[in-house]
């Protein structure tokens, strides 16, 4: 007799297995999915903001991430020049990310771009590198920038990664996750005051009024070990943000006016960091005003007034209170020449 009973219940397990395997996709997608809308995870890369009269004599391109979303204040900016003036936010934005903006703005002449300590390091990834940057440019860049094989296998793999998140939009987001529910939790705190997703959706900052100075030590250190993690301890300035910043000058030129804002980060990033790493910024940034003599450096984070922690509600965002201070600047160096 032939054994059919081995036969059927083979296919019965085979059955079974990949009823389960699909269930389990299906529920995982299902809960991530409506994991990211709760939690109000961002899904648009690069957002336009529009400041000032449209038919002003200068039109300028800008772009930051929200470093200088938060740090100045654009509508004043824009009012107080006479400029007009298009934003691109890009969350945890770079050059790298920034070039996709500066290609949209054809018509500009004059160009804006925000960066800082925390932007260039080539050590944090925005979210939203690989919807704006193709795989091969990066290639490229970590070519002519001779990264190294650790870094450039992590640059490289951020892009499966992002595939896997058209799907799984929760996918290699646990911090996200993480701090989205700390987010809810201290909303329903605050008996159902906004919740930092409401950040992002105006044209003005949130008033931000925290500030580091207050921190106890605890979430100092806590908040210390969460972005050193993020970058895996790796801070250089001299990879594929380096290259797509001097991109983005040598096309600035071109057009017109060009100013490179460097807005400060706290003294309490700047621990930890270390010393060698600010170095490496400096070397970085003076190479650059060496070889485009005719951009305008705006070192916002040389200002004696930004150089506390209590301007910063964050690391590397400044407060309210900084961003009058930083705004207040720019626009008196943007008048002056």
């Amino acid at each position: 007799m032939r054994p059919t009973h081995s036969v059927t219940s083979g296919l019965s397990a085979r059955r079974q297995f990949w009823i389960v395997l699909l269930t389990t996709a299906v529920l995982g997608l299902g809960a991530s999915q409506l994991t990211a809308r709760w939690l109000g995870f961002q899904t648009i890369a690069m957002t336009p903001y529009d400041y000032g009269a449209g038919a002003a004599p200068v039109r300028a391109f800008a772009a930051s991430s929200s470093l200088g979303y938060y740090g100045l204040d654009w509508g004043a900016i824009a009012t107080n020049t006479g400029w007009s003036i298009r934003r691109y936010d890009i969350p945890a934005g770079s050059p790298c990310e920034m070039e996709a903006g500066q290609e949209l703005a054809t018509n500009a002449t004059a160009s804006i771009l925000v960066v800082s300590a925390f932007d260039l390091d080539e050590g944090f990834f925005s979210e939203f590198r690989c919807a704006l940057v193709p795989l091969g440019r990066t290639f490229q860049d970590l070519r002519e920038s001779q990264a190294s094989w650790a870094f450039s296998k992590r640059a490289l793999s951020r892009y499966p990664e992002y595939w896997l998140k058209q799907v799984f939009p929760t996918a290699g987001s646990s911090m996200g996750v993480l701090v989205g529910l700390r987010s809810k939790a201290q909303a329903w705190r605050r008996s159902g005051g906004p919740s930092d997703k409401a950040v992002l959706n105006g044209s003005q900052a949130q008033e931000k009024t925290e500030r580091v100075c207050d921190w106890d030590q605890g979430k100092l250190l806590r908040n210390a070990a969460t972005l050193n993690a993020s970058a895996q301890g790796t801070h250089f300035y001299s990879g594929p943000k380096h290259q797509s910043l001097r991109r983005i000058l040598d096309r600035a030129r071109m057009r017109g006016r060009v100013v490179v804002v460097v807005l400060p980060v706290s003294p309490a990033y700047h621990r930890l960091v270390g010393d060698k790493s600010a170095t490496e910024f400096e070397t970085s940034l003076a190479g650059f005003e060496r070889d485009f003599p005719t951009a305008q450096f705006v070192r916002l984070d040389r200002l004696k007034g930004l150089s506390d922690d209590c301007n910063f509600w964050d690391l590397v965002h400044l407060n309210v209170y900084g961003r009058a201070i930083a705004t207040r600047e720019l626009e008196q160096r943007l008048a002056a020449r």
